[in-house]
């Protein structure tokens, strides 16, 4: 099974349930099914890892480069059945839930460039921080 979104990128290998809370329906997704490749943490949230924040914040934010939202879940909510350490998406971002091999993976070149980003915003917040 693969999971893909708007632009037919695809972001998880299988998905574990639908969760229903107080915000609606969200696919969830064990982390060894995530295709991490495809996901990055955006500049405007990477305050959610810093050091001061990491063990505050609910979720930790990625984003696919389409801009489709996933939620890393840190901690227990009251208003749905989420699970620490499991990926949520609302189900209205997702394209497709297929029995097929990905066509699309997120290239090298791509990859490093975002990383390279998220790492120069990170060192600025925990050095803003001090």
């Amino acid at each position: 099974m693969i999971v893909t979104v708007k632009d037919g990128i695809p972001v998880a290998k299988k998905m574990t349930r639908i969760v229903e809370g107080a915000r609606g329906a969200y696919m969830e997704f064990h982390r060894d099914d995530i295709i991490k490749e495809n996901l990055f943490i955006p500049q405007r949230q990477l305050w959610r890892v810093t050091p001061s924040w990491i063990t505050k914040v609910y979720y930790v934010w990625y984003e696919t480069k389409d801009g489709a939202k996933f939620y890393y879940q840190q901690k227990l909510v009251n208003y749905a059945d989420y699970f620490i350490g499991f990926y949520y998406v609302d189900p209205t971002l997702v394209k497709e839930v297929a029995d097929e091999e990905p066509a699309y993976f997120m290239s090298a070149a791509e990859q490093a460039s975002l990383e390279a980003e998220a790492d120069y915003w990170e060192e600025k917040a925990v050095a803003d921080a001090r």
